[in-house]
């Protein structure tokens, strides 16, 4: 019996940090890819694809989906990546730093100057204009 009441507080508190809640800083509806770092930053995590078409952005599943043209040679798609999303938020690109997964297709990026929900709503904007442009 002693067990079962350990455990069930520790699975109210998971739930509560799947969904969001628990930060304090006003990120209770805030997705799982995008974190608050501070009370004007915060930090994506990003899948990368590079080499598409188009550049475009995705908001659903773990992580932020970027779809950039750059070839992943030399650093260009990371630096893309960077300079895109720091556009998409209405950023300098000196605002917006690759911090994790340089090499890889997973990465996180953290930005400053921009707190969690201000940069969910400026990515939301994006993908509105990706599917009706020139609204």
């Amino acid at each position: 019996m002693g067990k079962k009441q350990g455990v069930q507080p520790k699975q109210q508190q998971q739930q509560q940090t799947d969904k969001g809640g628990g930060g304090g800083s006003g990120g209770g509806d805030l997705p799982a890819w995008l974190r608050p770092t501070g009370p004007s930053s915060c930090s994506i995590s990003v899948h990368a694809k590079p080499g598409s078409r188009v550049c475009s952005v995705g908001l659903a599943g773990e992580a932020l989906d970027v779809a950039i043209d750059a070839k992943p040679v030399e650093g260009e798609a990371n630096a893309a990546i960077t300079e895109y999303v720091a556009e998409l938020l209405g950023l300098k690109k000196r605002d917006v730093a690759l911090t994790v997964g340089v090499k890889s297709r997973e990465k996180v990026l953290a930005v400053s100057g921009l707190d969690a929900a201000a940069a969910l709503e400026r990515l939301r904007a994006a993908v509105a204009t990706q599917l009706h442009p020139g609204t």
